[in-house]
């Protein structure tokens, strides 16, 4: 357990970004918890970030989640079990909250997440509580594309708190989506995401004076 922890997330980024992609320049697309690993990779590596696409991320600093919070409420009962009960309690935990994220719960779109392991989820979430981007995002000087959908389970302040944040940034609101608007709107996505791309890249190209 004491090889899971939130930093290692950013360096096993950077790891890729210089060994796998080797590009000196990255724009990085993240969604939900992701997008705390994308903010403090350019935080630790501005240098290397060309642009920030965030998908219902996480606020730029720790409001005490709620997600996170309900790792905190079901540790002493998981606890008590099998590493394999535990991770398919865990998983079913968060299955059973799909709905709640979705515009359309009964649309029959399941966000495919994958495995989840409740020990590794836990020490990253307890490695990340209390951190705080918000001086340092704004002294970042990158275009930036903040999506959110009307129905996220994070609320309209989060998205508005990156805004206000990322200076330049774009704001856009999906009015059919929750948290998955790749999933519930992707054509739209498709659209906001490649008009997006097009101008980060152009403006990488544009001389500097």
């Amino acid at each position: 357990p004491r090889s899971y922890r939130f930093r290692y997330l950013v360096d096993d980024l950077e790891t890729l970004r210089r060994s796998v992609i080797r590009s000196d320049k990255l724009i990085l697309a993240a969604h939900s918890f992701g997008g705390l690993i994308a903010m403090r990779y350019a935080v630790q590596h501005p240098e290397h970030v060309a642009g920030l696409i965030l998908i219902s991320s996480m606020p730029p600093r720790d409001w005490g989640s709620p997600i996170g919070a309900a790792h905190v409420r079901l540790d002493d009962s998981l606890m008590s079990l099998d590493p394999a009960a535990r991770d398919r309690v865990y998983l079913q935990s968060y299955l059973n909250s799909v709905g709640d994220s979705l515009y359309d719960p009964k649309s029959g779109i399941v966000p495919d997440i994958g495995y989840l392991s409740y020990v590794p989820a836990r020490f990253f979430w307890d490695t990340a509580a209390g951190y705080d981007y918000t001086q340092a995002l704004s002294r970042l000087r990158v275009p930036a594309l903040i999506i959110y959908g009307v129905s996220d389970i994070l609320d309209d302040s989060v998205p508005a708190a990156l805004h206000e944040v990322l200076e330049g940034s774009t704001l856009v609101r999906f009015d059919r989506s929750g948290h998955w608007a790749f999933l519930e709107e992707p054509g739209r996505f498709k659209a906001v995401v490649g008009e997006f791309l097009g101008v980060a890249l152009t403006s990488r190209r544009a001389p500097t004076r």
